[in-house]
């Protein structure tokens, strides 16, 4: 049986932290073009799009040959905007492959997905599968931009935060919006 396997790239435009982040020039070219190419030389991936909330994401995605879906531009988070993209696109299973991750590397996708199966032989209903990597110091911990998963002990992702979990008492949380 062949496997339809779709990797979606959740692409917001309206981020509070950096409005049009997607679109932001890294060597010249927006970061969504550097993450979509490096996403197309996944080995595993049989489809790939941008979901945006974005007429302007949109536009650049039509410009640059990225096929993109619109989405509802009430999602709280990539996951949700996954979700509704999936739901015009038959898949076998769906890759979220973060929009503001250009040095992700297609073998590293496909590390992804393959794990993904391997843990589908031992599991059923497996929709979604995201990469992670462990926390190793406290100030990864503490900075707002490094997204924790709790998981359990057999690796399923159970809870995400950009707080530690748990939160240390007392503790003062790094963002970039602190104000002084």
């Amino acid at each position: 049986m062949n496997m339809k396997i779709t990797g979606i790239i959740p692409a917001r435009y309206g981020s509070t932290r950096f409005p049009g982040k997607p679109l932001a020039l890294l060597d010249g070219r927006p970061m969504l073009l550097h993450v979509f190419e490096h996403a197309s030389r996944s080995r595993l991936l049989t489809n790939l799009y941008t979901a945006t909330e974005s007429q302007k994401i949109k536009e650049a995605c039509s410009s640059l040959s990225i096929p993109c879906l619109m989405t509802d531009p009430n999602h709280e988070n990539p996951t949700s905007r996954l979700c509704e993209a999936a739901e015009s696109i038959a898949s076998d299973l769906y890759v979220m492959i973060g929009g503001d991750e250009p040095l992700l590397t297609g073998e590293d996708i496909d590390l992804v997905i393959q794990a993904a199966l391997d843990r589908r032989k031992q599991e059923n209903g497996l929709f979604v599968v995201n990469a992670m990597a462990p926390v190793f110091s406290p100030s990864e911990a503490m900075d707002a931009t490094n997204i924790k998963v709790v998981c359990g002990e057999n690796g399923r992702g159970l809870y995400t935060s950009r707080i530690p979990i748990p939160y240390p008492k007392g503790c003062l949380l790094y963002t970039s919006d602190a104000a002084d």
